[in-house]
This record gives C-alpha cells, sequence and structure tokens, in this order.
C-alpha cells in the first residue's frame, strides 16, 4: 500500500476526504472537510539521508570512545 493510499484511508476514519485530481499545476493531494472546516493536505515522503545516518553513527563512536 503506497502512503497516499495509506493516509486516506487514516483521514477517512475521521473526515470526508475528496482526492484532487492531479493537474499542470501544483495542487494538494487531498481536501479534507471535519464538518466546520476544510483543509488541503499534501502527502510527502521522505526517506532517510544514509550518509546522516553514518555521519550519526561515528559521532557517537567518537563519543564513546572519549567517555572511556
Amino acid at each position: 500500500m503506497g502512503t497516499e493510499t495509506l493516509v486516506n484511508r487514516i483521514l477517512e476514519e475521521y473526515f470526508q476526504v475528496e482526492e484532487i485530481s492531479e493537474s499542470d499545476k501544483r495542487t494538494p493531494g487531498f481536501l479534507v472537510r471535519d464538518g466546520t472546516n476544510e483543509y488541503l493536505v499534501e502527502v510527502k515522503e521522505k526517506e532517510a539521508n544514509p550518509a546522516l545516518g553514518e555521519a550519526k553513527e561515528e559521532a557517537f563512536k567518537y563519543r564513546d570512545s572519549k567517555m572511556l
């Protein structure tokens, strides 16, 4: 299941959700209503940067070596 489908299913548990069709213009993915208000929701999926994880591990190793 894709991220956008998952978010849609979760939102539908609590709100009225209308998927906004794609176009040439930048548009959000969903129009969400709670009975009083309307919200525009854009779903983005981010992946961790492997280089950042490696740098963090190196920093922890350095810190731990100084604590010994």
